[in-house]
């Protein structure tokens, strides 16, 4: 990448005699001659993927008229990267800048006009410093890498600050990303020093308006070129406390794709010094209420660490991004809305402020769309962004209970960088009343369901006996006769396995019986709630089956009362242990109860 001096003199004559014929042409321009570029420092930062250009210059009125503004000239090529723009004078003040497309510009070159906040007299200097940010300048070569080499870029530009004016004196520092100068190559074009990771070029004197001179540079940048190729920020506000913010990316590497198959062992052990292996941000410190999913459901790799600027988020994609790989995921969050709501006491007016890029470091935005969604009744609506935009749509958003609809903007903007993060602030106005809306609607719909409820538990929609018909009357019959069943059957069990365990419990081997007798104690009292049951639905069908169930109950409550006046004797720590023949008369007294109940199951259910 290195170019021969005398090849340089002889592209360096023809783009002079080019920039001569060019010089011929700013009075059709418009603008003021007069004005010199007396020194010009440029520096150019390329550390991570975007490319930042900071130019202090002291331009002089070296003519006789009276300048209110100067202006900036690009490269059509480089013009088309750019993302900020912003120039300060000497004291920080900003200054007004626009696209001068008004004016008959050269070919080849786009225009802006910056305004001076005095008049500049003649014989008179002003220092001003020029903020560039420009993306995707930075250009993978080569264009695709293995998984374990290093990322190399390269970056074009002019070695001369490129203005309509004449410019005495320029220097040109550059700081790469890297220290490492064998992986670094540059075209000469003295006088030229390259220190670690730095380049200088200049100082050079007297130089032509839109001299032209092609600087190349190729180094090594291992840097996260991470783009958002496509961002949808929503922006739901409620009046009932609180700010809803969705944000759907679609992000992608824009490093040099990946060479080759990707190697998961290789990474463990290696990495890989393109691929982007988390993401990071810094979130307001009232940020409550964090997801991070995507199609597949919540990403868990994730970290929220509260500090001191806000809430850091650190997010790992299930993947790592190399070169040219894509991912696809949602993040939200909620604020409360006395933060980012003011209202104007004297006008009713409501005016939200939040950020409007995204929330990530170093990221570039290819294209992003701001989706604000107003209460419902918000009229008067007026949108504030501090830089411009490519579209302000107006729409109307159906939510739950919405009836009219929730009037929504939609700001549209392409090519964003971090510095696009600042707030926006959108002024409505909006009735109490239609706040008051929803939670009337709710009440008198809560009020209707109490309503109709109550209506129907007094509405006697039963058949009466008339009109029973006889074959449901048996089906209902059979469905309680199989309910009784089970319910006496999983009685006599119980007592059956009680009947064993008090066995043991006079042996000396069963010392929890107690325990065992207040489980059968509250089964028998669950039975006798679903006997119960079965008595009172029964009584609409067959009188007669009800007096042999009554009659079950009763026998029922005899075995239980026998039963469990023997065992609390049994259970008394002064109590012998009953004999023999004590427990032999037990049993033909209980099973003498049995007999009985076994008798009157069957003849109820013996057409089961």
């Amino acid at each position: 990448w290195r170019f021969d001096i005398r090849g340089m003199g002889r592209t360096f004559f023809r783009h002079f005699v080019f920039c001569c014929i060019l010089s011929s042409l700013p009075a059709a321009l418009g603008f003021y001659e007069g004005l010199v570029n007396a020194d010009v420092n440029r520096k150019i930062d390329l550390t991570t993927q975007l490319t930042k250009v900071d130019v202090k210059i002291a331009l002089n009125n070296s003519g006789s008229q009276d300048a209110t503004s100067f202006l900036l000239a690009f490269s059509t090529s480089t013009e088309s990267h750019l993302s900020y723009l912003s120039v300060e004078d000497a004291v920080g003040n900003y200054l007004t800048v626009a696209k001068a497309s008004d004016e008959t510009a050269p070919s080849g070159f786009v225009f802006y006009r910056v305004g001076l906040n005095k008049t500049l007299k003649p014989e008179l200097k002003v220092s001003v410093a020029l903020y560039a940010v420009f993306t995707h300048r930075m250009v993978p070569y080569p264009a695709e890498i293995t998984q374990s080499e290093n990322h190399l870029v390269k970056f074009t530009d002019n070695h001369y600050f490129l203005s309509p004016y004449r410019t005495k004196k320029q220097k040109t520092t550059i700081k790469l990303s890297t220290d490492n100068d064998d992986t670094t190559t540059m075209t000469e074009f003295p006088p030229t020093d390259k220190k670690k990771g730095e380049i200088t070029y200049g100082p050079y004197s007297e130089i032509a308006p839109y001299t032209l001179s092609p600087m190349e540079l190729h180094f090594e940048n291992n840097r996260p070129f991470l783009a958002v190729t496509k961002l949808l920020k929503e922006i739901e506000v409620s009046h009932w406390g609180n700010i809803a913010v969705e944000e759907v990316y679609k992000m992608r590497n824009a490093a040099a794709k990946l060479k080759g198959s990707f190697s998961r062992y290789d990474y463990q052990f290696s990495g890989g010094p393109s691929a982007i292996k988390e993401v990071t941000g810094l979130l307001p410190e009232t940020a409550t209420d964090i997801y991070y999913r995507d199609s597949i459901g919540n990403i868990s790799t994730s970290n929220v660490l509260p500090t001191e600027k806000g809430v850091q988020i650190e997010m790992r994609p299930r993947f790592p991004l190399f070169g040219g790989w894509k991912t696809e995921f949602c993040f939200g969050y909620n604020l409360p809305i006395e933060n980012y709501v003011r209202v104007f006491r004297t006008s009713g007016a409501f005016a939200l402020r939040v950020p409007f890029s995204t929330h990530y470091d170093g990221v570039v935005v290819d294209d992003i769309a701001v989706k604000v969604i107003l209460p419902e009744g918000a009229r008067d609506i007026e949108v504030s962004v501090p830089f411009p935009v490519d579209a302000i749509e107006h729409g109307t958003y159906f939510g739950t209970l919405d009836f009219v609809g929730r009037p929504t903007v939609i700001i549209r903007k392409s090519n964003l960088v971090p510095e696009h993060t600042v707030d926006f602030q959108v002024t409505y106005r909006v009735s109490s009343l239609h706040l008051l809306r929803k939670p009337v609607l709710v009440s008198i719909g809560l009020l209707l369901l109490t309503a109709a409820v109550m209506a129907y538990v007094r509405m006697d929609v039963s058949i009466s006996k008339e009109e029973k018909d006889g074959k449901q009357a048996a089906a209902r019959v059979f469905e309680l006769l199989v309910s009784f069943q089970a319910n006496e059957k999983r009685r006599a069990e119980a007592y059956k396995t009680l009947d064993a365990q008090h066995a043991q419990f006079v042996l000396g081997k069963r010392p929890a019986f107690a325990d065992d007798t207040k489980r059968v104690k509250d089964l028998n009292k669950e039975c006798n709630d679903k006997l119960q049951d079965i008595i009172k639905d029964m009584k609409l069908w067959d009188a007669a089956k009800v007096a042999k169930m009554t009659e079950v109950a009763t026998a029922t409550q005899e075995r239980h009362n026998t039963v469990f006046a023997y065992y609390t004797a049994d259970l008394k720590a002064s109590a012998p242990k009953p004999s023999k023949d004590v427990l032999t008369e037990r049993h033909s007294k209980v099973e003498v109860i049995e007999t009985e109940i076994q008798d009157l199951v069957r003849d109820l259910t013996d057409d089961l």
